[in-house]
């Protein structure tokens, strides 16, 4: 059994940040399968190539909600869907299905869905599932 904190079995993803076999990132796929003593995650991928991953080189495959852009505001509330991010601007990839728009946005900008996973780098108060509230900032939240 995978324990509580691990990504759940099918979550579709996309593999990111790949230094070695750079020929998979931006794949898709779906987790089959958490090895606990190995830290790794074992995705399957849409093309039938089986990976061994760690949880920096996926993330989940989710929408978003557009807010807080101050020069575009017709588009606050749109939903995108998030098609990757960049690690050296800090920046959501999504697209926009109507219109549709590719665009590059900052955390702050994304209200991340209700079901999605996360990985968190920093301080806010969250409350988690149990009651307890723990401190995490919104801006290093990253699907």
């Amino acid at each position: 059994a995978s324990p509580w904190c691990a990504w759940p079995r099918g979550m579709p993803v996309m593999v990111r940040s790949l230094e070695k076999a750079t020929d998979h990132n931006g794949k898709l796929g779906k987790i089959v399968e958490f090895d606990e003593s190995r830290s790794r995650y074992t995705v399957l991928l849409d093309d039938g190539i089986t990976l061994s991953l760690m949880p920096e080189n996926f993330m989940q495959k989710c929408n978003i909600e557009v807010a807080g852009l101050s020069r575009k505001p017709e588009l606050n509330g749109k939903v995108a869907s998030v098609t990757g991010y960049d690690d050296q601007t800090g920046r959501y990839m999504v697209l926009l299905s109507s219109p549709p728009v590719a665009l590059a946005l900052q955390r702050i900008n994304c209200i991340v869905c209700l079901d999605a996973c996360v990985t968190l780098e920093g301080r806010y108060t969250v409350r988690c599932q149990s009651g307890e509230e723990i401190k995490v900032r919104f801006d290093k939240v990253i699907c």
